[in-house]
């Protein structure tokens, strides 16, 4: 094994056991939140198992807005960048609401 082989495979042992904790502690905070558009895997897919829960069809808020971007959801917090009106009354709104 030449020189170079051996310090690419100790660069990559290392790089693994260094990343692992950091991995780790970016799953626990990624956990039940959407960081990223249409969430973790950008799929508008969760990665959370719901076993017996039964979804409600009603919706808990509902709003007049329209927007091309899907919420960001955190820490119990759902995000949302839109518009509301039309015409010369149309504004921009950044919404904050609880779950």
């Amino acid at each position: 094994m030449n020189v170079n082989t051996f310090l690419r495979s100790l660069f990559a042992l290392a790089a693994l056991a260094v990343s692992g904790p950091q991995i780790q502690a970016q799953d626990d905070i990624h956990k039940g939140n959407w960081l990223s558009w249409r969430g973790p895997l950008q799929s508008g897919v969760s990665l959370e198992s719901y076993e017996g829960y039964e979804f409600n069809e009603t919706p808990v808020w509902t709003d007049e807005i329209a927007g091309r971007g899907t919420p960001v959801v955190f820490n119990g917090r759902l995000y949302s960048w839109a518009y509301r009106g039309k015409g010369p009354d149309l504004e921009e709104v950044v919404q904050a609401r609880d779950e």
